[in-house]
């Protein structure tokens, strides 16, 4: 979460901040995550063992987190990606398929 976290950051400044994609960044950073987190450490310790319901739970949570971040990071790229494939068909239209009709 801490290694997408630092790969999202720079994204989500880029984001116009009422946005849905930054809605979304910020109650899932801001509030979901530290509520699961202070939930999670507010249970008595005898239920926070290695292989305890809740631990277990907690892990399961955190996967959910980390794919959500996954989805954002996507989210937040998905422009540039668009911006790169335009580019990669504009040259290959230009350079390569007109070579072809050249004859060359």
């Amino acid at each position: 979460i801490v290694a997408r976290l630092g790969e999202l950051q720079p994204h989500l400044v880029e984001l116009e901040p009422n946005s849905l994609a930054a809605g979304d960044a910020r109650r899932l950073i801001c509030e979901h995550l530290p509520r699961l987190v202070d939930s999670y450490l507010g249970l008595p310790p005898a239920l926070r063992g290695p292989q305890s319901e809740s631990s277990l739970r907690f892990t399961e949570s955190l996967n959910l987190v980390a794919e959500e971040l996954d989805h954002l990071l996507e989210t937040c790229c998905r422009e540039r990606q668009l911006s790169f494939d335009t580019q990669h068909r504009f040259l290959e239209t230009r350079y390569r398929e007109h070579r072809a009709l050249k004859g060359e």
